[in-house]
This record gives C-alpha cells, structure tokens and sequence, in this order.
C-alpha cells in the first residue's frame, strides 16, 4: 500500500528527470573536448615527428657529447611510439620505414659512441655495455 502522498511521488520523479536532464545537458557540453583528446595514434606520430627532429640534429652536430645526447633522444621517442603503437600502425599514420628508421638511428647511435670513445679514451664502453647504452644522455 501507498504510504505517501502522489504529490510527494510525481515531486520525486519531477526531480529525477530535471536531475537526467542537467547530466545528459552536461555530457553534451562537453564531448566536443573529450572527442578532441589524443589518441595513441595522435601521440605516437608526435613521438616519430620528435624522433626524426632529434635525429636531424644530432646528424647536423659537430661535437660527440652533443651528438650523443640527440640521437639518444631520437632512440628514446622512437621506442617510446614503437611501445604505443604498432609498426604498421606508425608506418601507416606516418609513412616512415620504422624498421629502416631504427636501423638509421642504432647506426648512428653506434657511431657517436665510437667517436665519443676515440676522442675520450676513458669514456670508451666495453662489452655488453657497448650494445646497451641507448639509456645514456
């Protein structure tokens, strides 16, 4: 049975529905921003375009210390997007060889630390640690 009044029942449901309406007024209002956010594919093309800036620069450098620091920056956004986004997906939002890419940058990483190693003989790695000094910058 019915405790209470139907004035106090249609109140209740008068406030419900003006409470639904001010959300779905507010989800409104904002999913222009919220459609607006990046996507992984928005952010691991901005790693590529940083990569490929950092390996410019540290191609264009003319001191190892320099070179060094760049084309370790280049390495680290290039795995950062390479860890968000797939190969294909990269290369297909890009239209860069990732693979190739890599390749190009591990070269000349390799290169600026035999160039650093010959101009500083007690910086020079040996071992495993030659392989794995992409962390270095």
């Amino acid at each position: 049975m019915i405790s209470r009044n139907v004035d106090e029942y249609v109140g209740d449901a008068l406030k419900i529905t003006s409470g639904m309406i001010i959300i779905l007024i507010l989800v409104r209002l904002t999913e222009p921003y919220i459609s607006r956010m990046s996507s992984t594919e928005d952010i691991s093309q901005s790693f590529m375009d940083q990569s490929m800036r950092w390996y410019a620069t540290s191609m264009q450098d003319k001191q190892p210390g320099f070179a060094l620091q760049h084309i370790t920056y280049a390495l680290a956004y290039l795995n950062a997007a390479r860890h968000i986004s797939t190969d294909t997906a990269i290369e297909r939002r890009c239209g860069t060889d990732v693979q190739a890419f890599y390749t190009a940058v591990d070269t000349q990483h390799r290169a600026t630390m035999r160039d650093l190693g010959k101009q500083c003989p007690k910086m020079k790695m040996r071992g495993s640690f030659v392989h794995n000094s992409g962390w270095l910058g």
